[in-house]
This record gives structure tokens, C-alpha cells and sequence, in this order.
């Protein structure tokens, strides 16, 4: 399951100090730490699953998504993702991968997108073969 930070604080209230508790579990691999302010306690979750989380609106795309297709022989070994109006590159690490999300033309962002599930029913947005290839061109 996914939590804000401000859900694990009203969680552990009765905690004498939540804030303490969090990081204790953290330190302990009761939770994990998706970005900044998210949580997961699932250590097998899906490093795609958690693409749009970490940044959105965003859908995976490039070489990430025409090597999940098996258009390319190569594994991408970063989850690469497509997102709109951000103006710059971004760039994510955890214990679950690495994440980059580049600008496409707002235009076209919405288009040729699908949405997928990964084995444990938990969703995410994959760009379709053509529209990988465009993003990545």
C-alpha cells in the first residue's frame, strides 16, 4: 500500500512522536521510501507501478517501453517516462530503480497511451509501441 507522509503522521497520532516512529520504520524496512513525502510498505511492489507516482502526470516511454514490447534487444535498466509542461528533466532513485522523465509536446502527451497491470493488479501507463517510437525520435 502507498501512504503520505501526512497519512503515516494521522496513522501514529498516538505515537508520543509519529515523526520518529516513520523513521524508525524506515531505518527498519517496515517502510520504503518512494520520493519524498511517500511511502510503500511493499518491498516487491513494481518499479513500473510506481513511475506516475513518483512524478506526474507522466506514462513510460523511449527505449523503456520498446524494450517491454521487445522492439529493441537491449533491458532497459532505468524506468524512462514521458510527462508534459515540466520544462526540464527530472531525475529519481530508490530502493525500487532509477526513474528520468522527460517534456513531450503537451499536444501529443495524451495519445497512444495504455494502461497496463503488472502481476499484483497494480496499474500503470505505458506508452504503445508507435508512440515510444515517436517520443524516442
Amino acid at each position: 500500500m502507498i501512504f503520505s507522509y501526512n497519512t503515516l503522521l494521522e496513522q501514529y497520532a498516538n505515537y508520543a512522536a509519529p515523526k520518529m516512529k516513520i523513521k524508525r520504520m524506515v531505518e527498519k524496512g517496515q517502510l520504503y521510501i518512494i520520493r519524498p513525502g511517500i511511502y510503500t510498505d511493499e518491498k516487491d511492489i513494481s518499479s513500473y507501478s510506481l513511475a506516475h507516482i513518483i512524478y506526474g502526470p507522466s506514462y513510460i516511454s523511449f527505449e523503456t517501453a520498446l524494450s517491454y514490447y521487445g522492439i529493441i534487444p537491449e533491458q532497459a535498466k532505468t524506468v524512462l517516462c514521458a510527462t508534459t509542461q515540466k520544462n526540464r528533466n527530472k531525475h529519481f532513485q530508490n530502493i525500487f530503480g532509477e526513474y528520468y522523465y522527460s517534456d513531450v509536446p503537451k499536444e501529443v502527451f495524451p495519445y497512444g497511451v495504455s494502461i497496463e497491470k503488472d502481476g499484483r493488479g497494480n496499474i500503470y501507463r505505458m506508452a504503445t509501441p508507435e508512440k515510444a517510437l515517436l517520443d524516442t525520435l
